[in-house]
Order: C-alpha cells, then sequence, then structure tokens
C-alpha cells in the first residue's frame, strides 16, 4: 500500500520539540500493553527525500509513519504513549 493510504485524515496537535533521535510509542488497550515500537527521525526523513535541513527551512509537519505493526480497532480505551512527546487517550465506544 503506498504512502497514506491508511488513514482517511490525520490530526496534529500543538507542536512539540522532537525528544532525542528516536520516536517511541507504547499502544495500550484497556491497560494491556499491545504493542511497543520506535523509529528514528532519521529513517523517516530519508523515506520522505527530505533531509533535515530542508525540513528545518520551513514550518512543516512530518509524520513518522507506521511505528507498530497494525492491530485491529476494537470498543475501550486506547492509549498511544509517546514517552517525552506525550500521550494520546481515545475511547472508542
Amino acid at each position: 500500500i503506498a504512502d497514506f493510504g491508511l488513514q482517511g485524515a490525520m490530526v496534529f496537535g500543538e507542536s512539540a520539540a522532537a525528544a532525542g533521535d528516536v520516536v517511541r510509542v507504547d499502544v495500550r488497550h484497556d491497560g494491556r500493553l499491545l504493542e511497543t515500537g520506535e523509529q528514528s527521525w532519521a529513517d523517516t526523513l530519508a523515506r520522505l527525500s527530505l533531509l533535515p535541513e530542508e525540513a528545518r527551512r520551513q514550518p512543516c509537519v512530518v509524520a513518522t509513519g507506521a511505528i507498530t505493526p497494525l492491530v485491529d480497532a476494537a470498543p475501550g480505551r486506547w492509549d498511544f504513549d509517546f514517552h517525552d512527546l506525550g500521550t494520546l487517550s481515545l475511547i472508542f465506544t
């Protein structure tokens, strides 16, 4: 599947300075750890054919892409802990 083929939309919060060279995430469903993953910013920029200096020239938003394997969405509470970058919590009904 080509890039951007898995989501219908993306939601971005406030800008946050990158906390280190690697983005880490823990995915929990109703408190149970399902997946963990990490992605380096350098790998992300390389995959998008952006050099770090190009990404800094103008305001831009860079999504890391998939960091973990896909998991089936199910009703309940979902927490995506990005460690130093913060946590996103959702409740699916």
